[in-house]
């Protein structure tokens, strides 16, 4: 079996070359090189040979903008909740979070307009992260080699080649905005905490608001329920 497969091999490659020569000899004039191209290709199977199909580009979707415009600042969730009353039974939004994101869940599925926010705010948080970890492995040690270069240069010329220093370093310029960084992330959780507590007084205010209107309020599946408060 070995010995088939190097002998397939080698013959592979024998014709291969052959076949390379042929070409560089057809390319000079060689009739005969031509003949025995032409009859290789014509053994070839009908999908070597065929032109290519060209490709059809299919339009993109048109995006649904339906709902998608967010409601104004005195008509959004966290501004008109809880309400005082309502035509009909209470919905009790439930605190959910996307990726570290906090939101108030009140339908299914949840508005375009919703989702539009939450994947900006997590394109944020990832921002910030990645701003951290690029100045961290790659812009800091970078900075540290261009001091340490400086210093050599200044050393073996005896002097400060680049005239007077004020004792800048490029260090100083990526922990300045490494500090930057770690600002934005601060107000970033400090955001969040604001918001959660807020999300929580609204949920905290409907439950109780629900309850006085007698109704029973289930949390997880219909028939698995993770609790159950009752009036």
């Amino acid at each position: 079996m070995r010995y088939s497969r190097r002998s397939t091999r080698s013959g592979a490659l024998s014709k291969s070359i052959q076949t390379l020569d042929h070409l560089d000899a057809a390319r000079v004039g060689d009739i005969a090189s031509a003949g025995i191209l032409a009859r290789l290709i014509a053994q070839l199977p009908g999908g070597l040979t065929r032109p290519a199909r060209p490709r059809t580009l299919l339009p993109a979707p048109a995006k649904s903008t339906a709902r998608l415009a967010c409601l104004p600042p005195k008509r959004a969730l966290l501004n008109v909740r809880p309400y005082a009353k309502t035509s009909g039974p209470r919905h009790v939004p439930i605190m959910a979070s996307a990726n570290g994101v906090p939101f108030l869940r009140v339908t299914k599925p949840q508005p375009p307009a919703l989702s539009w926010i939450l994947n900006h705010r997590i394109d944020q948080k990832t921002a910030i992260f990645d701003l951290k970890i690029e100045l961290g492995n790659w812009w800091l040690p970078m900075a540290k080699q261009e001091d340490e270069w400086d210093a050599l240069v200044n050393f073996h010329a005896s002097k400060n080649v680049d005239g007077p220093s004020d004792g800048t370093k490029w260090v100083d310029a990526i922990r300045l905005s490494e500090k930057e960084n770690q600002d934005m992330y601060e107000r970033d959780q400090a955001k969040d905490r604001y918001l959660i507590t807020k999300m929580q007084k609204i949920v905290d205010a409907e439950l109780e608001l629900a309850l006085k209107e007698g109704q029973t309020i289930v949390r997880g599946r219909k028939h698995h329920p993770l609790w159950v408060m009752k009036p």
